[in-house]
């Protein structure tokens, strides 16, 4: 029993023409809660340098800094 191997192309129906990238979900940007740990607050240099750098690398919507209480 020869059989061929399973089509990995896609039907489509009259009803299904979506069009590929409206099923896809649009690229979404984090934002991203940066803590800093023993040592200088979050308002240092340092810690700005980072934000900024973060941001610009992941392409967040925001870098958001804080000091623990």
């Amino acid at each position: 029993m020869d059989s061929s191997p399973a089509s990995k192309r896609r039907r489509q129906s009259k009803d299904d023409e979506i069009e590929a990238s409206a099923a896809l979900p649009k690229q979404m940007s984090p934002v991203v809660i940066f803590a800093h740990g023993a040592g200088a607050p979050s308002s240092s240099d340092w810690m700005l340098r980072w934000k900024s750098m973060l941001k610009d690398t992941l392409h967040a919507a925001d870098v958001v800094t804080f000091d623990y209480p």
